[in-house]
């Protein structure tokens, strides 16, 4: 599964076989965050990896890791630093 790939909590869950809340209220425990905050840091990981090594623009590496544009990733960004 890639980043850029239309997922979300709903469908980790999906996976597991649990319902969202089940989903997340495990997840929460064993790793201490929600599965969204999970999901954002990795694709916030990624698009600081891609701004920093790449030549790609912010609007082709919103799309690369999940965000519907690069507005969303800018605010994202910006809430996280």
């Amino acid at each position: 599964m890639s980043l850029a790939e239309p997922f979300g909590v709903d469908e980790f869950a999906q996976a597991a076989g649990l319902h969202r809340a089940q989903f997340t209220l495990i997840y929460r425990e064993l790793r201490g965050l929600s599965p969204g905050a999970a999901l954002r840091n990795m694709r916030l990981a990624e698009a600081e990896r891609l701004l920093r090594d790449t030549p790609l623009s912010v609007k082709e590496i919103g799309k690369q890791v999940g965000y519907r544009n690069a507005t969303v990733l800018a605010r994202c960004f910006r809430h996280r630093h």
